[in-house]
């Protein structure tokens, strides 16, 4: 469950002087026992780039994986267990973005997907069972451009599929049902999309604007079966819910408009 990002100031006892980092992303498993975060700091011209496990529901922290200047994460999932995540890396310097897994609570990382030059990771999203990774990577050369990369046993192999929806990029991804059979999208144009079989030839797609709406975070709840969407409305940061796969809409029992 991907259920924060941006940055803010967290204070990790991780013995390195002055240990305030800013985080990038945050993951946690079902119960809220295991804890993933990205974050980053600077020393002059040195930045800092880590990654920092907790297995007691963050009461302590454990740094492992630490990169230096031009490689930083970005985007962090988790299987609803806590056993399966995966993280997303940009490395400024050569322009590239490589996909690294866990299968260990986020205690050691392997990569398993290097994606084509250019090609940034910013978002990433995993079904409640851990099998099914989708990775929305962003062309740094042409932003108007985005892929969706898949794999559908646990990061073993992958595959690309060319949606047209994918001209822009999205801001924000998350899987619905166990096995991650759809998947919703906030895209930079503020459409909320969502796909259904999305690793299919017979995928289908529905996308909607609401009125007033502009669309932060989507994001899932433990049983991902309940999908929120932070948004702004009329200038107020709201939510809204769907417990229907996102046929309808409702914030505070008012419905908004159906998808």
């Amino acid at each position: 469950m991907h259920f924060a990002r941006g940055s803010q100031a967290i204070k990790f006892p991780l013995g390195d002087g002055d240990y305030r980092y800013r985080t990038n992303s945050i993951t946690t498993s079902n119960n809220g026992q295991y804890v993933i975060v990205t974050g980053h700091k600077e020393y002059g011209f040195t930045k800092y780039n880590v990654i920092l496990t907790s297995n007691d529901y963050g009461e302590t922290w454990t740094c492992t994986h630490k990169a230096v200047n031009y490689e930083y994460t970005t985007s962090v999932a988790m299987s609803s267990d806590g056993g399966i995540a995966f993280v997303g890396e940009w490395n400024e310097d050569s322009n590239d973005g490589i996909v690294k897994k866990s299968k260990d609570y986020g205690q050691s990382w392997t990569t398993v997907k290097t994606l084509p030059q250019y090609y940034k990771p910013i978002e990433i999203a995993i079904s409640a069972d851990g099998t099914t990774v989708f990775v929305a990577a962003l062309d740094t050369y042409d932003e108007s451009n985005s892929e969706l990369w898949t794999s559908n046993d646990i990061g073993n192999s992958w595959c690309y599929k060319p949606h047209k929806f994918m001209k822009s990029y999205p801001k924000s991804i998350a899987t619905a049902g166990e096995d991650g059979s759809i998947l919703f999208l906030i895209m930079s144009t503020n459409e909320l999309i969502k796909v259904v079989n999305p690793n299919t030839v017979t995928a289908t797609i529905s996308k909607t604007t609401m009125e007033g709406c502009s669309f932060d975070t989507v994001y899932t709840s433990s049983n991902s079966q309940i999908v929120f969407i932070r948004t702004k409305y009329k200038g107020e940061m709201i939510l809204i819910g769907s417990g229907d796969e996102g046929k309808s809409w409702k914030r505070i029992g008012v419905s908004v408009q159906s998808l």
